[in-house]
């Protein structure tokens, strides 16, 4: 019976190439150190505010260099050693430790990714990318307890379908029945359900954006079918595929389903 989170672990150049998008994000910390600056300057009293110094000294230093160069050929580990060096000569400059965890999320290194997550998390609480990427990284690592506290504290923040969904399918996996149909519900109530896009891995570095909606009423079929409430299954995974008929996961399950009955 198929239920699948919107993030696997890296698996391959496809999936690292999609993954690369964070990364740009982040390619030039001089830069984003002067954007926190200017932000600071505006608003000192921003939940997101950095607690970086107000001046960057290291613009233009050799590990700045170092690290655009690392990054212009794709050296990911000349990359991380000149942020380390970077962050010896400036400890406080959390916006380098920003790059060096999304360049180990990035890659695949999960605990580092999470380490220095947790770190930015406690000066930025309300920091929507570090919260989701360490998120994604727990749950690659099978923490799923951590991993759905992290996206419950996340749609807290942001209240998004694709937020909901994934808290869904923790509960499911940590066997909280219950606590999972109650958000799979909320979630079809949703106000952007029919809008709102879910990625799904169905394959080996395969994803499909299904509309939150259809992800959910997916999930109440595999709950029924997990309750031996085979009628109420197939009714369910039929309107997941009413729902968003581009979405292959119910139609899988009901194949399933009719090879289970043969």
């Amino acid at each position: 019976m198929s239920l699948s989170f919107d993030f696997k672990p890296l698996q391959g150049l496809t999936l690292a190439s999609c993954l690369l998008a964070f990364l740009c994000i982040l390619a030039q910390p001089a830069q984003a150190q002067k954007n926190r600056n200017n932000d600071d300057s505006k608003d000192r009293t921003s939940p997101t505010s950095s607690t970086s110094p107000s001046t960057s000294s290291a613009s233009g230093s050799i590990h700045e260099r170092v690290y655009n160069n690392a990054l212009q050929y794709a050296d990911y580990s000349a990359a991380i050693m000149a942020l380390y060096y970077w962050m010896a000569e400036e400890p406080n400059r959390l916006d380098l430790k920003d790059s060096l965890a999304t360049i180990y999320f990035t890659t695949g290194s999960n605990t580092q990714a999470v380490l220095l997550g947790q770190e930015i998390l406690k000066s930025e609480p309300n920091n929507l990318k570090n919260l989701e990427m360490v998120a994604i990284a727990y749950s690659r690592l099978g923490l799923m307890k951590q991993a759905l506290e992290s996206y419950e504290n996340l749609f807290r923040l942001t209240e998004s379908a694709r937020h909901l969904y994934q808290i869904c399918v923790l509960e499911f996996k940590l066997e909280r029945f219950g606590e999972c149909e109650q958000h799979a519900r909320a979630l079809i109530a949703h106000p952007k359900a029919t809008e709102e896009l879910i990625g799904i891995g169905v394959g080996e570095n395969q994803m499909e954006q299904v509309k939150a909606k259809a992800a959910a009423l997916n999930v109440l079929g595999v709950l029924a079918k997990e309750r031996k409430q085979y009628a109420e299954a197939r009714q369910l995974f039929q309107a997941a595929s009413e729902a968003d008929p581009q979405f292959s996961l119910p139609r899988g399950n009901l194949a399933d389903m009719d090879k289970d009955k043969q």
